[in-house]
């Protein structure tokens, strides 16, 4: 709270960080992450994660690492848990490094704090082959009667509307099938005017007919 620290920069008895403080008392008070005087996380580095807790107890509470997965009789490792015993590298800063040889998701839990580390690849179907291509659903295109078009080829196909058991696409145009099927889910009949208003317009209309012929 002082209102001195530009004597930081003018040098008086030897100086100090003020814009260094000054920064840091920022972020702190903007709850910056990596200023929490109580914090833990876990980094995935290749085969192994590091666990890092920040606090300013005097020890490092152990944390418990959770393996991803279930148990199942099948895979009864799956879900196992671990106690980590952090070692201190710099005053407040304990650490730990645990090799692991299954991709997935590890939760940390050291009582008060909790975080996660993602080893491997989270979608490795997904991303085993990115390249486009029609091999997939060409056998199903075929079967049901219908064409694929790369636009790259054909950026503006013709669309057209093609009756059932018709070619559903060609060199340079693509066919929606009019398959006419529709499900009536219920009828509502509304009169246009109540019956006593109808006969009472018929008879008007026939008087009317009557008088003018008349004359």
């Amino acid at each position: 709270m002082s209102d001195h620290l530009w004597m930081w920069n003018r040098g008086i008895d030897g100086g100090g960080p003020q814009p260094e403080l000054v920064r840091r008392v920022a972020h702190w008070l903007m709850k910056e992450p990596d200023l929490e005087e109580e914090a833990l996380r876990a980094t995935a580095v290749g085969g192994r994660i590091e666990v890092t807790r920040r606090t300013l107890a005097a020890t490092f509470p152990p944390v418990t690492m959770t393996a991803p997965g279930t148990p199942t009789p099948g895979q009864p490792n799956a879900g196992a848990t671990r106690t980590l015993e952090l070692r201190q590298i710099a005053p407040g800063l304990g650490q730990a490094v645990v090799d692991v040889d299954k991709p997935g998701l590890y939760r940390f839990d050291d009582g008060t704090l909790r975080t996660v580390a993602a080893v491997g690849n989270p979608d490795p179907l997904e991303f085993s082959d990115v390249r486009a291509t029609d091999a997939k659903l060409k056998p199903l295109v075929e079967a049901s009667g219908g064409t694929m078009m790369w636009l790259s080829d054909n950026p503006d196909p013709d669309i057209r509307s093609v009756r059932p058991g018709r070619a559903a696409g060609g060199s340079d145009w693509i066919g929606l099938r009019r398959n006419e099927g529709y499900t009536v889910a219920g009828i509502n009949q509304t009169p246009l005017l109540p019956g006593i208003l109808v006969a009472l317009a018929f008879l008007v209309a026939l008087g009317s007919a009557w008088w003018r012929e008349g004359r």
